[in-house]
Formats: structure tokens, sequence, C-alpha cells
């Protein structure tokens, strides 16, 4: 079922089921909610009351309307129907006809005296809903009636007892509210988020304001890029947006504790990067969009190529909607070829990390740590410098799947950075080696790899500066709780006893 039937079908459930039965009082109103062509026409001819409601405040051109029913509706018109009636839920028949995306029907309601202004309960304008609806014909027919473009409706997300607003809201496009009841919509930022570029431009030429930044510190623009509406983009793009605006919450949602969500000082690239659309990103470049741009903790659109790829919850498999053809490595050589900086470097960690000075990441070492082999690869033959190391000293063997990556590309990617040049015996500010490293993360196959590869014992069975070795490490000990893992316990001492050295029964912390 598509967005404009559910949206139609919650209307007529809002309007049916949950209202009471019909009055006798409304043969009319009854016939047209049947759709008894015939006794709506044997009715009109006895001079009926063709605005008698039912007891929900039905009449019958709502029904019509609801049911799209132009030449019922012109019969009703004609008959005297009042184009401002409204129902229970204060709801008019040119909203039902704004919802179906009836450009005639539309008209003729103006035509008999409907407010083009006309509102639901929560506010949300006949011309919004005709925005979101996408149909061109029913914005025209309001706009040239005066309806108001730069109407704005607060929190049309909000279940507040609004009846048919809250819930056609909520049905039409779930995707715009994330913060539901704090933020302001119109009828152009509806139009952009469903993705209706013909509407968004004439809107804009009606002089809806198009550069506007709402409180959440989303923009017109910022919305079209998240969901993919290239079109979309294109449009705001002529018409004059700054394709390297950034989010800027206001000071209300920086006290609600939104900043990890909406990512202040983020860029349209990153957005477009973030939710997987290349082909768009790339036209962003093409229009101007600065591939270094960089957020206040110094992430970058290459930062985030790393967490589009490995998504915390599924694998981006199909790709999401709007992303075009493009694949995300093809996307990092279009970056490298404009000049996006392969060793940009983290102001602040952007993952919990090992490191206690987890700043200073870079592509490459996000790459790294999310064990992704094949963007490992593409980044060293771009130019990435894998000898990078992070703040804390630790090199990229070091901080391999250190976010996430199944056993296997842990040791895909430690067996290509070793390949690179990586030095398998390096130790790090705090003392620690990728053997150390690798038993925090309980990875088994990773320890016995090192070890197979020439990992010195000498150098890894030695304890950090916590006084931790692998071992104790892998028994539980870490800064912050004792967590055994049982996997890599059992790995170290294979490798210690394969090397002649018998691991302690009972191993406790020096410190």
């Amino acid at each position: 079922m598509s967005v404009k039937q559910m949206s139609v079908w919650v209307v007529w459930w809002l309007l049916t089921v949950a209202s009471l039965p019909a009055s006798a009082n409304s043969p009319l109103a009854d016939a047209a909610e049947k759709m008894d062509q015939t006794r709506i026409q044997s009715l009109l001819e006895q001079s009926v009351d063709v605005n008698a409601p039912q007891v929900d405040g039905m009449t019958a051109l709502h029904w019509t309307a609801l049911h799209d029913d132009l030449e019922t509706a012109r019969l009703l018109v004609e008959a005297g129907a009042d184009a401002n009636a409204v129902n229970r839920y204060d709801v008019t028949s040119l909203s039902l006809a704004c919802t179906n995306g009836n450009g005639p029907l539309v008209e003729l309601l103006l035509e008999a005296g409907a407010d083009p202004n006309t509102t639901l309960p929560g506010g949300e304008t006949a011309l919004m809903t005709a925005s979101r609806t996408g149909r061109l014909g029913p914005v025209k027919a309001l706009l040239a009636r005066g309806a108001d473009v730069h109407a704005k409706v607060q929190g049309m997300g909000r279940q507040d007892g609004a009846g048919a607003t809250a819930f056609l809201a909520r049905m039409a496009d779930p995707t715009i509210f994330d913060f539901e009841a704090k933020t302001e919509q119109t009828a152009l930022v509806w139009a952009v988020a469903e993705g209706h570029a013909d509407v968004v431009a004439t809107l804009i030429q009606a002089g809806a304001e198009f550069q506007m930044t709402l409180e959440s510190g989303f923009t017109p623009l910022l919305f079209a890029v998240r969901q993919g509406h290239t079109e979309v983009v294109r449009t705001l793009v002529t018409a004059g947006v700054d394709v390297n605006q950034r989010i800027e919450p206001g000071l209300e949602w920086q006290h609600l504790g939104y900043e990890a969500l909406l990512k202040p000082g983020s860029t349209p690239l990153h957005v477009a990067v973030e939710n997987g659309h290349f082909e768009l990103a790339t036209y962003l470049l093409d229009v101007g969009a600065n591939p270094n741009a960089a957020d206040p903790t110094g992430y970058t659109a290459l930062h985030a190529i790393a967490a589009t790829r490995r998504v915390p919850l599924g694998d981006a498999n199909p790709p999401p909607e709007g992303s075009g053809n493009m694949t995300s490595l093809d996307f990092v050589k279009e970056m490298a070829a404009r000049g996006a900086n392969l060793n940009a470097r983290m102001l602040r960690a952007a993952v919990a990390s090992l490191d206690p000075k987890g700043s200073g990441t870079t592509p490459f070492l996000m790459a790294v740590q999310t064990a992704d082999v094949e963007l490992v690869k593409t980044f060293a033959a771009l130019g990435a410098d894998p000898q990078v190391r992070s703040e804390g000293n630790a090199t990229p063997l070091m901080l391999a799947g250190q976010r996430t990556g199944t056993e296997e590309d842990v040791v895909r990617t430690m067996e290509t950075l070793l390949k690179l040049g990586i030095d398998i015996n390096a130790v790090d500010s705090n003392g620690e080696t990728a053997m150390h490293m690798a038993a925090y993360r309980n990875r088994a196959d990773a320890i016995r790899f090192l070890a197979r590869k020439g990992a010195s014992i000498e150098v890894w069975n030695q304890e950090n500066n916590d006084g931790w070795t692998p071992l104790a490490i892998a028994v539980g000990y870490r800064r912050t709780t004792f967590r055994p893992n049982p996997e890599a316990e059992t790995a170290v001492r294979e490798v210690m006893m394969a090397e002649g050295i018998v691991p302690p029964e009972k191993v406790t912390s020096s410190r």
C-alpha cells in the first residue's frame, strides 16, 4: 500500500469505523457513503437537504470527496452543498479532496466557495496536504485562490488528540517526525520530504521560503538529501540553496540532548554519504560541495564511508532508496579525484576506542576499525598513509576490527595490513601490542594469526601500563570492568605453550 493510499485509508477509518452509526436523518449522506448513485439521483430529485449530516458530521459532499467522485460532487454542489461544512473532526471536503490529489475536484470545491486556507485540527492546511500528496493540480488551484504558502504548523507528528491530523500526518510520512512535536513544517517541507520536485518548484515560484532552518537544525535541502530525492535537490540548488550549509540545531534542541542524532556541523555531503546516496553525493560535489568539509570533531564524508558500509543493524543490502547505481568504493575514488584529504585526522574520537587517546582517526583507520578489507585496500591504493597511527600511537594492526567485523574479516584485514608493511611487533603509548588488542576484543583467530605471522612473544607477552599481559586481559582485566574473554584466553594459552612458555593457571593483575 502506498503512502497516499494509506493516508486515504486512515481518513476513512477515522471517519467511519471510529464514528457512531449513521443517523436516519441523513439519507443523502448515507447513500453517498455507500456510493449508491441511483439513490443519490433519486434523493436529489426529491429536493432532500443536501447538507444534512450524519451524526459524525459527514455530509454527502464529504463522502464524495473521500470516494474521489467528481461527477457526484458536481451534482451536490449544483444542488447547494456547503463546501465548507466540517465533520466531527473539523475536516472539510477540500482536505479530503487534497488527500486524494484530485485537481478537478479541488477546483470545483474552491469555485463553490471552499476556504483555500482550511486546516485540519492539528494545523495542517489544505496546501500542506496537497503538497504532501504531490499532485500539481490541487497545489496550483489552491495557490491561485490565495492559499497561504508561508503557513507553518508545529509538531505535526504529535498524537495530541487532534484525531485526523495526528494519525494522517504520521501515516503520510513518518520519516520527517524523528523529533516529533518539536519541529515546524510548511507545505514546502512536506513536498521536499515526499520527493515532489515539481511541487517544490511551484511553491518556490509562489514565494515559499526554501532556505529556512528549522529548530532542529534541518533545512529543506537536508531533508531532501537524507531521503535521496535527487530531483528535489536539483530544484533547490537551481533556486540557490547553499550546498555547504550545516546542521545547526536551536538552543532548545541542544538542551534536549539530540546532538548525537542531529550531528551538528554536518553538511549535506555528510548526510548523503551516511544514508548511502552516493550518486547524489557526487552531484553535490559537482555543484560545489566541499569534499573536505568536517564537523566540529573533524569528521569528514570519507570518515563516514566506513560506518555506511558497515551499518550496525544490517548490511545495507539492498541499498537504500535513492542511492542510485554508484558503489561506495566508486564514490571514494570520486572523492579522491576531487581533492578529498585521504589522511584527514579527527580532532576527537569518533567511536569508543581501546586507545585512551582515540583522536587522530583517519578514514583509513576507520576502515581498519570496521575490518572492511575492500575499503582498506581502496584507501591504500588511492594514497592513504597505511603507516598512520592514532594519537595514542596505536598502529592500524592494533585497531583492526576494534569497532566491528567478523573473525574472518579481522584476520583478512590484518593480513592486508602486514602486506602494507605494518610492524607486527609495534608497541603503543600504553605499552600494548596487536596481541593485547586482540585479547581485548576476544579475537581468538586473530591471536593465532599473529602468532603464526611471527609476532614476537618476547614483545607481546609483557605487561601494559596497567599491569596486564594479553593473557590477563583475556582472563578479564580491563580498565572499566572485569569481563572474561574465554576464546581469547584459550588462544593465548595455546600460543604461549607453542613457544615453550607454560602459562600460569591463575592469572591476577600486578596492580
